[in-house]
């Protein structure tokens, strides 16, 4: 059918920018867990990756109402960008608590979640990069899925060591604080899948 109006493109590569953001932003909070002492060094980095993913979501929001077409559902848009926002700050949080908490050294059971959550963030990426043919997106959720789920496995292993023998009651509440950190960064993920699902099935 012959379109009077014209669709705005653009925000398949908008929403691609801003997926892609967050890969460097959870690799530098997996730098943070790895050596907590360049804290002073990386969390600044990391609150510049979350002004920067800010930005950028805010630019796509006001595009949104600017825009008459769009190629996905205005919901679909405005939902998508708010969680991959999410998932920036909680990523901030997580780099934050590190600092504040004045850790010298991370779980390493927490340090490896981290490090699956930058490959959850990149499968992310290709997802989003995905919507503009959303066949392809089924398969990096299921990919996604299965990195959670390593996640889940590797979130109980370390609380046992965080309680394991007898440790400072306030060592237990900083890193089990930094563990519950990546988790939500984790969850925020999965949510943001649930979104892409749905915008795949609405666009078959």
């Amino acid at each position: 059918m012959l379109r009077l109006i014209p669709v705005d493109e653009h925000y398949y590569a908008m929403l691609q920018e801003l997926a892609a953001s967050l890969p460097a932003a959870a690799s530098l909070l997996a730098d943070v867990l790895n050596d907590p002492t360049r804290g002073a060094e990386l969390v600044p980095a990391v609150r510049r990756a979350e002004d920067a993913t800010d930005a950028l979501a805010a630019r796509i929001v006001a595009r949104l109402e600017d825009t008459f077409v769009t190629p996905l559902g205005r919901e679909d848009i405005h939902g998508l960008v708010q969680q991959l926002d999410v998932v920036s700050d909680l990523i901030e949080a997580a780099a934050e608590s590190v600092a504040a908490f004045h850790l010298t050294e991370v779980d390493r059971s927490t340090r490896a979640m981290a490090d699956v959550l930058v490959r959850i963030t990149e499968v992310l990426a290709r997802a989003t990069a995905s919507l503009g043919n959303p066949r392809g997106v089924p398969e990096r959720l299921r990919e996604a899925g299965a990195l959670q789920e390593e996640v889940e496995r590797l979130y109980a292993r370390a609380i046992v060591d965080i309680l394991a023998g007898e440790p400072d009651p306030v060592e237990v509440l900083r890193q089990k604080g930094i563990c519950d950190g990546v988790q939500c960064a984790v969850d925020a993920c999965q949510e943001v899948c649930d979104l892409l699902e749905s915008i795949s099935i609405k666009q078959r």
